[in-house]
């Protein structure tokens, strides 16, 4: 029932899940597990969204793959963390719709393919990648 390389969290030794007080102990395979999951809504929630993920989940998630290996994070590689944009480097729905001639609701949806992310509430956008889709549809439509 389970792949060859996963295992119930049930049977000998002491319980992978271990509730202290107000921890909680996460051992062998239930940190495994556990890491797996979150890494998988981190990318869900950038590929679907085009949001960057909250930092608390990107540092649990980089907390249980050390957790994971015996030498710390020395065998690990960082995780590369995307350059911040200047102010002026991001532009708003709005914005958008205006540059790439649609609607701000159609600027939204193409909010994971022009690297949009979450300001409070708003979506920012890349203007650079903006422009470059911009350029891209004129291209498109001049080859018509």
């Amino acid at each position: 029932m389970y792949p060859a390389d996963r295992r119930p969290l049930t049977g000998g030794g002491p319980p992978p899940v271990q509730r202290l007080g107000v921890a909680v102990l996460l051992q062998g395979p239930a940190v495994v597990d556990a890491a797996y999951l979150v890494g998988v809504a981190v990318t869900a929630l950038s590929r679907r969204d085009g949001i960057q993920p909250i930092a608390r989940w990107l540092a649990l998630h980089r907390a249980l793959t050390s957790a994971m290996s015996d030498a710390g994070r020395a065998d690990i590689p960082e995780s590369s963390d995307e350059p911040q944009l200047a102010p002026e480097q991001l532009i708003s729905t709005t914005e958008v719709a205006a540059m790439l001639q649609i609607t701000e609701r159609q600027a939204r949806r193409l909010a994971a393919d022009l690297c949009a992310r979450r300001a409070g509430r708003a979506l920012v956008f890349d203007r650079g990648a903006v422009q470059a889709e911009a350029a891209r549809r004129r291209l498109l439509k001049e080859g018509d």
